[in-house]
């Protein structure tokens, strides 16, 4: 019968009559059964012949509809979040997600100390590749002048300029090569940075629901 089982309304002690109505009117509690696992469910719902008894709910939160649907949505929660009798298993169960979300801020921590640590270090080779570059960039200024002066004055012996060529057509490809260096580094700090700002996002979400956890 289906009246071996209770309904969400007796299972309540509501004092407010405007907030009992009120779930009644708008949920019908009175007519929704709690049963203990879904092996009754066919017992009990499908082959009811009370149609004030056509919707029931499980104790891991399986939701089930009788005639004439014979729908059943199971429950994503691994755990309930409210009206938990044992009181004892709410706070081993809060316990639990403060513990899991600490773990994932230490995680998230070692991280970005890491990030911070490889954007650190670009920041070393940038400057160093910038200071080589600065340096090259002089010395191709200087070969460049030289060749110059060398091309304009008449100077009876000969005078081998295929070598300030050589040495200058080096140099723009050890400063085209430098650049590209430099490039690919301040690629990889930008990313490095996103990478961060993420974590960080993470970090500061996974710290206030621990606040607000240990606050409850």
């Amino acid at each position: 019968s289906d009246r071996n089982y209770p309904t969400v309304l007796e299972m309540l002690n509501i004092k407010d009559t405007v907030i009992a109505n009120t779930l009644m009117d708008q949920r019908r509690i009175e007519s929704i059964l709690l049963l203990p696992d879904r092996n009754v469910v066919r017992d009990v719902i499908e082959r009811t012949n009370d149609n004030n008894t056509n919707e029931a709910f499980t104790t891991n939160g399986d939701q089930f509809y009788g005639k004439p649907s014979f729908k059943m949505y199971a429950c994503q929660l691994k755990a309930p979040k409210i009206f938990i009798k044992d009181s004892e298993r709410a706070i081993q169960a809060k316990q639990a997600e403060i513990e899991k979300l600490t773990q994932s801020i230490q995680s998230l921590r070692t991280d970005m100390t890491g990030l911070t640590q490889q954007i650190d270090a670009n920041k070393q080779l940038k400057t160093q590749n910038d200071r080589q570059l600065d340096h090259m960039r002089r010395e191709h200024l200087q070969l460049t002048n030289k060749l110059k002066e060398v091309e304009s004055i008449n100077i009876p012996e000969p005078v081998d300029i295929k070598v300030f060529e050589d040495e200058i057509e080096q140099l723009e490809n050890e400063i085209n090569d430098l650049k590209e260096q430099i490039e690919k580094v301040e690629k990889n700090s930008r990313e490095k940075k996103v990478e961060y700002e993420t974590a960080r996002k993470k970090w500061r979400l996974m710290k206030s629901r621990v606040i607000e956890l240990v606050s409850k």
